[in-house]
């Protein structure tokens, strides 16, 4: 669908909608984060598509004048946005839930260590990151060991070459340029 017309409505009902779930996850303190995060990260840029007022995005819009790229670009963020589970307040209540007993089961948390909502959205985002993914196996490494090892990393303010180390030490071939890759990925996703 290439009708410039026809793209221009179905963004503005998609820019109306999604504009309508960002102001009541910023009026239930969820504002920036999990899937509007990523709506924020998929549309921001020089010649932004977001609406901000004082330093914060308040929605998205539609540029005066735009091309049939940019409404398919805010007609597919803003799909993945709606359809996310994490774009209102209730899911994201839900999501935090769970995130927080898997993390406390798969990483053996102890002493009932408070958990902050970064750690759960960073947590969140590495279940779906296909560098994250590749480690978290049994053959490989798993979640809780490759958890406690960017925890490590953070914790000792590692530079990328210790934290390769550690990969090295854990019987990964890190002489392989692929699995490097992932690391280093990984190393400047969540360790940075």
């Amino acid at each position: 669908m290439d009708n410039k017309e026809e793209l221009l409505k179905q963004a503005r009902k998609i820019v109306k909608a999604t504009n309508r779930k960002l102001k009541n996850l910023d009026s239930k303190g969820y504002y920036n984060s999990f899937s509007s995060k990523k709506l924020f990260e998929r549309l921001g840029g020089s010649d932004s598509m977001l609406k901000v007022l004082d330093g914060k995005v308040t929605g998205i819009k539609i540029k005066k004048s735009p091309t049939i790229t940019d409404l398919h670009k805010i007609i597919k963020a803003g799909k993945n946005f709606l359809q996310s589970e994490t774009s209102t307040p209730r899911s994201i209540r839900n999501v935090v839930k769970r995130t927080k007993e898997s993390m406390y089961k798969t990483l053996s948390i102890e002493g009932g260590r408070d958990i902050s909502m970064a750690d759960i959205e960073t947590y969140y985002d590495m279940l779906g990151d296909k560098d994250f993914d590749y480690f978290n196996t049994i053959d490989r490494i798993g979640a809780s060991e490759l958890w406690a090892m960017i925890d490590e990393a953070i914790d000792r303010d590692m530079s990328q070459n210790d934290f390769i180390k550690m990969f090295d030490r854990a019987n990964i071939d890190i002489n392989d340029l692929d699995v490097k890759e992932k690391i280093i990925n990984i190393y400047n996703k969540y360790v940075l």
